[in-house]
């Protein structure tokens, strides 16, 4: 869900834990589930990663598995095919 705060796994649900947030979020028909999109703390780095999007608003955990923001085509095949 959009909004929601990015967490290590196991740790406190806080600001001071805080490590990002998901701008936007949406069911991808080419996978068949949810992706996201958002801003996490040395997500370059961090690639394969899981990590927790937390909505205490909603009362909401999802664990995610970071990717890159391209992970379909990198190479960019389909745009030219």
């Amino acid at each position: 869900m959009a909004g929601s705060h990015l967490l290590a796994p196991g740790a406190p649900q806080d600001m001071a834990h805080d490590q990002g947030w998901i701008t936007s979020a949406c069911f991808s028909p080419h996978l068949g589930h949810m992706i996201g999109l958002g801003f996490l703390e040395d997500g370059d780095s961090r690639l394969g990663q899981e990590i927790i999007a937390a909505n205490p608003l909603e009362g909401r955990n999802v664990r995610l598995r970071v990717a890159s923001a391209h992970f379909i085509d990198p190479e960019g095949g389909r745009l030219r095919d």
